[in-house]
């Protein structure tokens, strides 16, 4: 449990209000769920964008409504979800392609997301068949014997590559600088291994997509980190761990 901000986001709301050296953008990470203190709140100087559950063309539009000038935006990127799902289930909705462009005023995302979760849309529920479906793929059981992988549909680096150039682009054009931050999956993306080229095809297509936008980049993939439980978010030290990666590179 915490106190929002003005805008939902998780940070004291007197930040608005002084000088912000880091932005840091994301999903749940960049929250910092499962932790009393997120990254914002261990970074000096520093605000956090991050949502839950979006993917990177909604962190995206955040970025471009939300942030405020600052020297750095550190843009977390996690492996396990970020594209497959989360992407991917945003390209579905064609308005926010309308963050390539540019917000056309500063408010464009608040009022359409506004709008659409008053409209009346039909109701959605999982059948008994998809719950069945999930409990059959024993998913739990394969992680142990290392049977898992990221699954390669809806894997478009190509368009990933376009939203980071453009949020570089967009950053430099207020003074800032761009950093992309490669977070290790602890589910479906995590059994890749370094050294191992026949199981690190996301990791070299996520990679390329990062240099493809000319951003500096820090890369966690072989860096031990610790999270609260196997498949959920980073522990307290965790955090700590990714701030220090962070805080080291801005020195």
């Amino acid at each position: 449990i915490y106190k929002s901000d003005r805008y939902g986001f998780r940070n004291d709301d007197a930040k608005w209000d002084a000088p912000v050296e880091n932005v840091i953008i994301g999903d749940s990470f960049a929250r910092g769920a499962c932790a009393q203190r997120g990254p914002a709140d261990l970074i000096p100087n520093s605000l956090s964008l991050g949502v839950a559950g979006v993917g990177p063309l909604i962190e995206l539009a955040i970025m471009e409504e939300y942030a405020p000038r600052a020297k750095r935006v550190f843009w977390l990127f996690y492996e396990a979800n970020d594209l497959h799902i989360n992407l991917a289930r945003e390209r579905e909705q064609d308005w926010l392609t309308h963050a390539f462009r540019g917000p056309r005023d500063d408010k464009w995302l608040r009022r359409e997301t506004e709008r659409r979760m008053t409209a009346p849309t039909p109701r959605q529920t999982a059948t008994w068949a998809e719950w069945l479906g999930a409990v059959a793929k024993l998913l739990h059981l394969r992680d142990k014997l290392g049977l898992t992988s990221c699954p390669k549909f809806n894997q478009d680096f190509d368009y990933l590559g376009k939203i980071f150039t453009a949020a570089k682009r967009w950053t430099e054009a207020r003074g800032g600088e761009l950093i992309l931050v490669y977070l290790p999956g602890q589910w479906s993306c995590s059994f890749f291994r370094i050294g191992d080229r026949r199981v690190n095809w996301f990791y070299d297509g996520a990679l390329k997509a990062m240099e493809h936008s000319g951003a500096k980049i820090i890369d966690l993939k072989n860096q031990p980190i610790e999270v609260w439980y196997p498949g959920s978010h980073f522990s307290q030290r965790g955090y700590e761990q990714l701030v220090g990666h962070l805080q080291r590179f801005g020195r």
